[in-house]
């Protein structure tokens, strides 16, 4: 995996925990196509459950410059997020080394 891998997982985590938070859950992530689908879901949205609280500050930038990890009962959109972050950073380093 590459460095541009690495970022499109950062964004696809965005995107899934932005929209996670409207109902919308992904269903299919491609890394070769650079595709990303979701479905809406019915019901109301559940809201984030942070492991030690919401990181400081709000949006995108908090989660890049704070380690947030989902809580035991999160939801799944948020833990899917956390996932693909997680993700993202160890593709990082091994395209690095």
């Amino acid at each position: 995996m590459t460095d541009g891998d690495s970022e499109y997982l950062t964004h696809a985590s965005e995107v899934v925990f932005d929209l996670g938070r409207d109902r919308f859950r992904l269903t299919a992530l491609s890394l070769q196509s650079r595709t990303i689908a979701f479905t809406e879901t019915s019901g109301p949205s559940e809201p984030p459950a942070h492991f030690e609280g919401e990181p400081p500050g709000t949006g995108r930038e908090a989660r890049r410059t704070y380690d947030w990890q989902p809580a035991a009962d999160a939801p799944s959109w948020m833990n899917m997020a956390w996932l693909l972050d997680d993700l993202a950073a160890w593709v990082g380093i091994s395209a690095a080394a």
